[in-house]
């Protein structure tokens, strides 16, 4: 038998710093850019007056510690081309690069506890226009207990990011976008005016193998076990309540049962019942959507 260990609790807030020489690509691009020590947009450049393109962004990189002579929007630009590069509108380079590699992070002002905690952290869109939001580890979006507006003025960076579509489809085998209005996904996506690519998505390599019939059991970081209790949440009892109970007993083992073809499994109590989600079932809860055994 296996258990699966998850963790709970808010990720602590991490400092990254971006030096004003960290070339980036943007997918797609040749071109390698950064920001300047004042905050502007750069391009790699070999002379002040053109970005160099030697067709592969990042053998560029790769070829020198830094761009010898980087063309820099602004007043460089101002003084080469006659405008700033900024003022050119949103498809020049200076400012499709600035949206792109450095986004400008924002809390979604209508979010509310029916989304759950994700939709209350920083959301910003990355290079290919997907939503995404702060990360510390890529894997959960961040949530500060002060709140999104804290999180963004603390003048810290992201460790990393959690990007709705081909990214999470990687990790969790669905793109955030396929799960409906309430996923932060969408509810980021009309919220920021995004239009995300309609990208095909490679579904994620299996890390672990059940077979029909394995029992396995869920511990949390607490070193309770996930189970079924009778009437524990709500009264009268329609479907088994799962709630965290103590050790590994037969109320908290869980038989898998594959799906076919599309590499998801479900979850059977010794009951007979499955793992399941339900809306509106605990009456008073500040989530709607708790987990039930039916």
């Amino acid at each position: 038998m296996r258990v699966l260990s998850f963790w709970g609790g808010a990720l602590p807030l991490l400092l990254h710093s971006t030096a004003a020489t960290d070339w980036k690509c943007i997918p797609g691009n040749p071109i390698p850019f950064s920001l300047s020590a004042d905050g502007e947009v750069q391009c790699w450049s070999l002379n002040h007056h053109t970005c160099y393109n030697n067709g592969d962004c990042q053998s560029t990189i790769n070829s020198a510690p830094d761009a010898p002579d980087p063309l820099v929007c602004g007043a460089m630009h101002q003084k080469a081309y006659g405008y700033t590069g900024y003022d050119y509108g949103p498809q020049h380079w200076c400012n499709f690069v600035k949206d792109a590699l450095f986004p400008v992070w924002k809390c979604l002002e209508d979010a509310d506890a029916t989304l759950g905690p994700w939709a209350n952290s920083s959301m910003s869109l990355d290079a290919n226009g997907d939503v995404q939001c702060w990360s510390n580890d890529g894997r959960e979006c961040y949530v500060t207990p002060e709140g999104c507006k804290a999180t963004i003025t603390s003048g810290a960076k992201p460790l990393s990011k959690m990007v709705c579509g081909c990214d999470i489809m990687s990790k969790f085998g669905n793109t955030r976008y396929d799960q409906g209005p309430r996923s932060f996904c969408n509810f980021a996506q009309k919220a920021l005016n995004a239009s995300p690519p309609n990208l095909p998505c490679t579904p994620p390599s299996a890390v672990c193998t059940f077979k029909d019939g394995d029992v396995i059991g869920l511990q949390a970081d607490t070193g309770e076990f996930v189970g079924r209790c009778n009437g524990c949440l709500r009264k009268p009892r329609t479907t088994w309540d799962v709630i965290l109970l103590g050790p590994l007993s037969y109320s908290t083992k869980w038989t898998v049962r594959n799906i076919p073809h599309i590499g998801k499994i479900t979850l059977v109590l010794d009951t007979g019942a499955y793992l399941g989600r339900c809306h509106g079932c605990a009456g008073g809860a500040t989530l709607p959507d708790q987990a039930f055994a039916v």
